[in-house]
């Protein structure tokens, strides 16, 4: 945690973004950005009026995209731009080019960068640029809180379910690029303001962690089981460990 409000010092405002792409060729079909304004405690004080802007893709949409996102064809061929514009439009949404270079950008998963490269190789005429900057102040928000924050087995949990472990009313509807950029914020804060949560399921984190070693892994079930633990207990499991070993060449 300590890590990660060190790097947020360096900005003053953060957009949070969700982009939808096609379900094969991964070109930017939907882009919705918030941008946040952060207090001194680096949470947000401030959030601008929502950006989105869809786009028409060179290759087709899948199915399944249809399906989860409700973006057709049709509705692109209707409201949809070229990529090269919905990145201009983008910059344009925060004021210009150097107040978007003085942004990070948060999403939930890498695959939102996967749709901003991916689709400069069917829009070589897009800024380049643009997409670099991004990629260079870039903030997967979904790798920091799973670290603290992860399910029995082990696994980071998906976007809604971190919301509902946070106590968030999920707003709006999922994988609509807006309302995913909007949670995505109201997540952000969260995590930052409910060390409450952050500290008891880190907790559980630790308990379910398997690979720590066997010594180690004891000794912390022990101490999240309410016992108390000395120098010598660790020094019993260790030894416990390691007697199998004893006498062997």
């Amino acid at each position: 945690m300590k890590k990660f409000l060190k790097q947020l010092n360096a900005y003053e405002k953060l957009m949070f973004l969700d982009l939808e792409g096609t379900q094969e060729s991964h070109e930017l079909i939907a882009l919705s950005a918030i941008i946040a304004t952060l207090d001194k405690n680096r949470t947000i004080a401030m959030m601008s009026q929502p950006f989105t802007v869809f786009v028409k893709p060179q290759q087709r949409i899948g199915h399944y995209v249809k399906k989860l996102t409700g973006i057709t064809r049709e509705l692109l061929d209707e409201k949809g731009v070229t990529y090269a514009e919905a990145l201009n439009q983008l910059v344009a949404f925060t004021g210009g080019r150097e107040t978007f270079d003085q942004l990070a950008f948060v999403t939930f998963g890498n695959h939102d960068l996967r749709i901003f490269h991916q689709s400069l190789v069917y829009s070589p005429d897009a800024d380049v640029s643009v997409v670099k900057q991004i990629a260079s102040n870039y903030i997967d928000l979904s790798v920091i809180i799973s670290e603290f924050v992860k399910d029995e087995n082990g696994n980071p949990l998906s976007l809604i379910n971190y919301c509902t472990k946070f106590e968030i009313p999920f707003t709006g509807t999922p994988h609509d690029p807006y309302y995913d950029a909007l949670n995505l914020a109201y997540l952000y804060d969260a995590f930052l303001k409910r060390e409450d949560i952050v500290f008891q399921e880190y907790k559980e984190t630790l308990k379910n962690m398997r690979k720590l070693p066997t010594p180690i892994k004891n000794i912390v079930h022990t101490l999240l089981k309410g016992e108390t633990v000395t120098p010598d207990d660790l020094d019993n499991e260790v030894r416990q460990y390691i007697t199998p070993f004893k006498g062997k060449k």
